[in-house]
């Protein structure tokens, strides 16, 4: 990967780079197998982003990026059996990530009992993104969640079209 280059839907000074069709970009998809650690998961996603972001400190927003990733790959281990699948996705200042997994039950968020020490993954995923949600997929599911990382510059797709949550695509392929 070339050093410095900008994905699109990133910032390249003050334009916005998009794919050719103004829609998002898929930038990064692994498949990982139950009870994989998500730190590989986690590395190939810091080094797809921060090379996207141009020379300079990385973005704050990466590590947003990087706990959305940890908490969903994590949900697929501790609430499934099967393997699952990672996808990036950028576009007009906004990244999707989704996790699928080949178990069609939905997830929930919960309060958990103070005293309990897991639970909170999708409460932090509601705090962290812009939006989030499941959706149903062949012979599975896939969580997704939207991180806003960049203003929008002027001239750039009205943020209403990203913002719904219909226009989340199942990306993620077969897992199971």
């Amino acid at each position: 990967m070339t050093t410095g280059r900008r994905l699109p839907g990133m910032m390249a000074g003050n334009q916005m780079v998009m794919g050719e069709d103004g829609g998002s970009v898929e930038v990064l998809r692994r498949r990982f197998r139950n009870g994989e650690p998500a730190q590989t998961l986690r590395h190939a996603a810091r080094a797809v982003l921060v090379d996207s972001t141009a020379a300079g400190p990385e973005p704050e927003w990466v590590d947003d990026v990087l706990v959305v990733i940890s908490e969903l790959v994590q949900n697929v281990t501790q609430h499934t059996r099967s393997p699952g699948e990672l996808v990036v996705s950028v576009a007009s200042g906004m990244i999707t990530i989704e996790v699928g997994d080949a178990d069609s039950t939905v997830p929930r968020a919960r309060r958990p009992h103070l005293s309990q020490a897991g639970g909170r993954g999708l409460l932090l995923i509601d705090a962290i993104s812009h939006h989030w949600g499941v959706r149903s997929c062949p012979g599975g599911k896939s969580v997704w969640a939207r991180l806003t990382v960049t203003p929008d510059p002027p001239g750039v797709r009205d943020r209403s079209e990203i913002d719904d949550a219909d226009g989340v695509e199942c990306r993620v392929g077969r897992v199971g």
